[in-house]
C-alpha cells in the first residue's frame, strides 16, 4: 500500500478485530514505518508499506485518547502463564515495586 508521511489507524482482519497506529516517516530519503511504535521498518520500495493482516482505516493528525489500558503477561520457570492489567500508571509503579523481577526481565533498571 503506497502511503505518505503521517499517522494511520489501522484494524485487523479478525473477527474480533484490534487497532494499531501505523506511523510512516522519512529518515533522509528512506521510507520507514512502525506499527504501534514498534521497531522500525524499511520499505522496500517508494512509499510501498507492507500491512498484511491489517485494514487501513483513516489518516489521523495525533491520537486522541480516552482512556488507556495496559496488559502484561509473562511466563515464570515452571511454564506458568500470568496476566495482568492496569488502567493507571500508579498501578504499574506498585506492581513493578511488588515484583521488580517482572520489572527488570521487562527492560527496567529503576528495581
Amino acid at each position: 500500500m503506497k502511503l505518505d508521511p503521517g499517522l494511520y489507524i489501522l484494524r485487523t482482519n479478525e473477527l474480533i478485530p484490534t487497532y494499531a497506529y501505523l506511523e510512516v516517516y522519512y529518515q533522509g530519503k528512506q521510507l520507514y514505518y512502525t506499527i504501534n511504535g514498534g521497531i522500525p521498518s524499511m520499505s522496500d520500495k517508494y512509499s510501498d508499506i507492507p500491512i498484511y493482516g491489517y485494514r487501513f482505516v483513516k489518516k489521523i493528525t495525533k491520537p486522541l485518547i480516552k482512556r488507556v489500558k495496559f496488559h502484561i503477561e509473562w511466563i515464570d520457570h515452571d511454564e506458568n502463564d500470568f496476566k495482568a492489567n492496569f488502567c493507571h500508571v500508579n498501578e504499574i509503579r506498585e506492581f513493578f515495586s511488588k515484583f521488580p523481577e517482572i520489572a527488570r526481565a521487562f527492560g527496567s533498571k529503576k528495581y
